[in-house]
């Protein structure tokens, strides 16, 4: 049976990925955190894979581990919530080190060397450059 170009053009207009399934991609854009990746499946759809799913070890640069024209496997984890784009992980698909251990997350609530709220310093001291009359 000969598929057209006009049924390959409207599968991949008609393509989504299912959760949980694994899809063969290539990478087509490779960027400083992370890669762009086109579905072999269809044609046309792209997605982005994060620099932190590629690998279980820490990677600074994407090409470490893929280039362009490489061929992959990766598997969907569905709909980004906050984005609306697809997720997808190489690392998913590659056994985990042994004794790997996980990095802890930050939870965004402490203070400390990721405090992004409110500048606290100096709070309630009123600090002029003139001198004060007394």
């Amino acid at each position: 049976m000969v598929i057209s170009f006009g049924q390959k053009y409207f599968q991949a207009l008609c393509f989504k990925p299912e959760l949980g399934s694994v899809y063969e991609v290539k990478v087509i854009k490779v960027l400083n955190y992370g890669t762009i990746v086109e579905y072999l499946d269809a044609l046309g759809n792209q997605t982005f894979l994060q620099i932190s799913e590629l690998a279980w070890q820490r990677t600074e640069n994407a090409t470490d581990v893929v280039n362009v024209g490489y061929i992959i496997d990766v598997k969907n984890f569905g709909m980004d919530p906050r984005s609306k784009k697809e997720k997808v992980y190489k690392k998913a698909l590659l056994p985990k080190p042994e004794g790997y251990t996980e990095c802890l997350k930050h939870d965004g609530k402490s203070g400390g060397k990721y405090n992004r709220g409110r500048d606290n310093r100096n709070r309630g001291k009123k600090e002029t450059n003139f001198p004060q009359n007394k």
